[in-house]
């Protein structure tokens, strides 16, 4: 069905209306998503910018399966490498935005996706609690800095429950959150 209305409006060439709770739906058909929140817009964007660029943690909460990981904690810097401070560890940060340094201290919820965790020697000790292959993927569950955090891989690594892995995150593509009301305040 998906098939056939994409089609349909790319032939017809109008504004076509399509309301759906399905994400997989609203990110494969729309040209704009708008979300809503008990009757309240938090976002009107392309479906791209919905996903990476999410105006608020409701959204980022609400686009993407699964969902995006997130941890309170404030930005810290040691000589040139930015860290997220949960309190319970630091997690590397990588490539991370210039503008990032100005909200170093500041109390804030980190998000990243899953696909924004990447496995590297270098990184934070990370415990394997669960891997889900799905095929082409596979979402493993890691225990991390006092949290747990959700990371996709390919289907061609193997983890076990409860060895350990190097974690680090991608600055470049994380965003930041207001700990207080929840507004976007840098996106990677």
């Amino acid at each position: 069905m998906r098939i056939e209305l994409k089609r349909l409006h790319e032939r017809l060439g109008r504004t076509i209306v399509y309301v759906t709770h399905d994400q997989i739906e609203a990110m494969t058909l729309a040209t704009k998503v708008v979300v809503l929140d008990r009757g309240s817009i938090q976002q009107a964007d392309t479906p791209e910018n919905v996903y990476r660029r999410p105006a608020n943690r409701f959204v980022a909460s609400f686009v993407g399966a699964p969902t995006m990981n997130f941890v309170d904690g404030a930005l810290v810097r040691d000589g040139d490498q930015v860290f997220f401070d949960t309190g319970n560890g630091k997690l590397p940060l990588v490539d991370v935005p210039a503008e990032a340094c100005d909200l170093v201290g500041r109390p804030m919820t980190l998000g990243a996706r899953p696909e924004h965790l990447m496995f590297d020697d270098a990184g934070i000790s990370a415990r394997v609690v669960l891997a889900e292959p799905t095929g082409p993927d596979q979402y493993v569950r890691l225990a991390v800095a006092g949290a747990e955090m959700t990371a996709r891989s390919g289907p061609e690594q193997a983890f076990k429950s409860g060895s350990d892995i190097g974690v680090v995150i991608d600055g470049a593509r994380m965003s930041l959150f207001d700990v207080e009301n929840g507004k976007a305040l840098l996106h990677g």
